[in-house]
């Protein structure tokens, strides 16, 4: 820590030279003061400052009294044992600096230290023994004395409170994070709730006082009492949810609090209070403009308090889990911040890696590197939770799940991982498993949103819609801006091909996460069954954001497919599968198996059937009871020409779906062709009468043209739940003016 020196202003130097001719401590006279006598006839002060009555006080001085001997100089004063042991208990109950105690005792500083140094020295060795730690087997025995946590024996608190500069192993007492002096205190709230009220009332409403009733009653959840005792407070004003009253509290403190500063302080100062106070101000404003629906000067007031603190993570929390900022201007902002000049140089590139690894990852998903010098944070929970995410959006769900499990064994209730474990239960269809979780989140965390939107993903699953919108409703009513439950909530109609409603769900998400594509991906889903163009818009808006997402490609490639655009559908699908290409190193996961049947359908279009057939393949590896890639393949070979293979598969793909339309027809046709092509008996001439039938299979427009594939769809948005699964559907096997 460097220590600059700040010369005093002229003013302040001549106040000095005027005071230090009556400060020479060495031509005072110091005659001792009796405290005791004064303060024993007012209990409640005696109490207040010492923490004892004067009887007890009394019973103490006996105790000590043959280890404690006045302190008498020739100029410097005598303090009798009493007042030494009062003087004592109120620096360690109080802990006023030397100089107040000099004044209050009329006795020389140096006198205060001698005192001191021998009587809480006295005290040390006659209480001592009444202070003792658990042996080992009492330590053992406490084990089970919090049922949640049966492996811990006690508790410490690490609230910070300021406190004075000491002057000595200031190392100990320093909060470099904080930037103050601290010491830290348990939150027993009820219990300082109970003597908060009655200090209050000793000490007449004392400022300090009254100051920390409140604290406690705001603590405890009861703001308007808080607000009612401190009508200034800018707290009490936005938990009980008046935030225009809050936002005119802070404009107030913003007007004047460096003009008050300013007359107190000296420039230097005014400067340091103003820097820790103006980020904590813009955090707040932020918090308020959100809660309003004003995101763009909540964005603006965050992104300010980041800039101001770069130790502020609340602020880069809420940019990045609300989804106010796109995947481009998180990196940005993350680029433009102060680390150089408020980080010491062996922590910048410590708070870069943590904040880089809360960045979106639906964006060109890779693999975690933790840095050499950071490898120690690889186990860290928060790290392997975002190691799981980027496995989510690759869509390895086995490998996320594995992954989530392990963290909530060790951290059941994590609420980072939470979100993400329920996605993947939902993906993998672990409906017990998600029931289990749901009722544990609802029994100890009823207030929060993710105990109903676990409930509500529950209801999904097992298709039931009206219980699950229910539930889902109520995690948007907790808390308006939480996007998982308001994606889940439109895919609860969206099975039920209730657009209207689920549009409706999509476009209020899309309003609360401007900086995510997902709503703008399911509103243009939506559009797909009824307006290209409409769709279209959307898919292009999504693309802008996240250009390198592959679902948002391969939707693109859909809507060009459906316009006839061949090759622009070829350059979109190959897109997808190349970003697919970087980022999974082993095969592929099922949840593909449609962009590999699209590339199929793609180049059968342009008359590449061997390359058709090669992308059905691997579809058919993926997903090998999909009756759609049967059908594709069988028709493909219709095409080439070779009907005794298209019968085969479409054969297969009858007996997964025997009431498949596209499959019956086509068999049908072939058969035909078939029989026709067949020698009616062993030895039968070459010129046969003619009945009028063809001797191949042709396509004719009032034949096969007027057929229509089915629509082998695998539309995932009708069973996902999550704010990340992106629907793939099959484009159709139009036969029209194509084929």
């Amino acid at each position: 820590m460097n220590l600059v020196m700040i010369r005093p202003s002229q003013n302040m130097q001549n106040v000095l030279q005027r005071i230090r001719p009556s400060c020479d401590t060495s031509s005072t006279a110091w005659d001792g003061r009796d405290v005791f006598s004064y303060l024993v006839d007012h209990r409640d002060q005696f109490w207040l400052v010492t923490g004892e009555t004067p009887e007890t006080f009394h019973v103490m001085v006996q105790t000590v009294l043959p280890r404690l001997s006045s302190v008498q100089t020739c100029r410097n004063g005598i303090l009798s044992p009493r007042n030494k042991l009062l003087l004592t208990l109120i620096w360690l109950r109080q802990y006023p600096t030397y100089s107040v105690l000099s004044i209050l005792f009329d006795v020389s500083p140096e006198v205060i230290c001698r005192n001191l140094e021998q009587t809480w020295v006295a005290l040390w060795h006659h209480f001592h023994d009444s202070i003792q730690w658990p042996n080992a087997q009492e330590w053992t025995q406490r084990f089970g004395y919090w049922p949640e946590m049966p492996n811990i024996v006690g508790v410490i608190d690490g609230t910070s409170h300021e406190i004075l500069i000491p002057q000595d192993e200031q190392q100990l007492y320093y909060s470099g994070h904080r930037q103050y002096h601290c010491f830290h205190t348990q939150h027993q709230y009820d219990s300082a709730l109970f003597w908060a009220d009655k200090i209050v009332s000793l000490s007449n409403g004392y400022v300090d006082d009254v100051y920390w009733y409140a604290q406690t009653l705001y603590l405890t959840g009861q703001y308007h009492r808080a607000s009612k005792l401190i009508q200034s407070r800018k707290l009490d004003k936005f938990e009980c949810k008046e935030f225009q009253e809050a936002l005119n509290v802070l404009d107030m403190i913003e007007n004047n609090n460096p003009r008050i500063l300013s007359q107190s302080f000296n420039e230097s100062i005014c400067d340091l209070v103003n820097k820790e106070v103006e980020y904590s101000i813009n955090l707040l404003r932020g918090k308020i403009y959100e809660a309003m629906d004003n995101r763009n000067l909540a964005v603006e007031c965050y992104r300010e308090a980041l800039k101001q603190d770069v130790y502020c993570f609340e602020a880069f929390d809420l940019l990045v889990n609300h989804h106010m900022l796109s995947s481009q201007e998180e990196r940005e902002l993350l680029s433009s911040l102060p680390f150089s000049s408020q980080c010491p140089a062996e922590e910048i590139e410590f708070v870069k890696f943590l904040y880089e690894n809360r960045l979106k990852k639906y964006d060109r998903p890779k693999d975690l590197k933790v840095p050499d010098s950071l490898v120690v944070l690889k186990d860290n929970c928060d790290v392997v939770v975002n190691l799981a995410e980027r496995h989510y959006y690759n869509c390895d769900f086995r490998e996320c799940y594995k992954i989530t499990s392990k963290v909530l064994t060790k951290d059941p209730y994590n609420s980072q991982c939470l979100p993400i474990h329920i996605a993947v239960l939902v993906e993998l269809k672990k409906s017990k498993e998600l029931f289990y979780l749901a009722h544990k989140l609802v029994d100890l965390y009823p207030n929060k949103p993710v105990s109903w939107f676990a409930v509500g993903c529950y209801y999904l699953l097992i298709e039931k819609s009206e219980p699950a919108r229910r539930y889902l409703s109520k995690a948007t009513t907790m808390e308006r801006v939480y996007g998982p439950a308001w994606l889940a909530f439109g895919h609860s109609f969206a099975i039920h091909n209730e657009h209207d409603q689920a549009m409706a769900a999509y476009f209020t998400a899309s309003q609360l996460m401007k900086g995510c594509h997902l709503p703008l991906l399911y509103i243009g889903l939506e559009y797909g069954m009824t307006c290209n163009k409409l769709a279209q818009k959307f898919f292009s808006q999504a693309l802008m954001i996240a250009p390198e997402d592959p679902f948002v490609l391969h939707e693109m490639g859909v809507i060009a497919f459906q316009n006839h655009k061949w090759y622009e559908a070829e350059k979109y699908f190959n897109e997808a599968l190349g970003k697919l290409a970087d980022v999974s190193q082993q095969v592929m996961v099922e949840k593909w198996e449609p962009l590999l049947n699209n590339l199929g359908h793609t180049y059968r279009k342009l008359k590449q059937f061997e390359r058709s057939l090669e992308y059905h393949r691997q579809a058919q590896v993926l997903s090998p009871q999909n009756p759609s890639t049967y059908s594709a393949i069988g028709y493909t070979y219709v095409l080439m020409g070779n009907n005794l293979m298209a019968v085969d598969y479409f054969h297969k793909a009858l007996g997964i779906r025997r009431d498949d339309t596209f499959s019956t027809t086509m068999l049908s046709i072939v058969t035909e062709a078939l029989v026709s092509e067949m020698d009616p008996y062993e030895g039968a001439p070459d010129e046969l009468p003619g009945f009028g039938t063809p001797g191949k299979l042709e396509f004719s427009q009032s034949s096969s043209q007027e057929q229509s594939d089915k629509e082998g769809g695998l539309d995932d948005s009708s069973v996902a739940a999550d704010q990340s699964s992106m629907a793939i559907e099959e484009v159709d096997m139009d036969l029209e003016n194509s084929d």
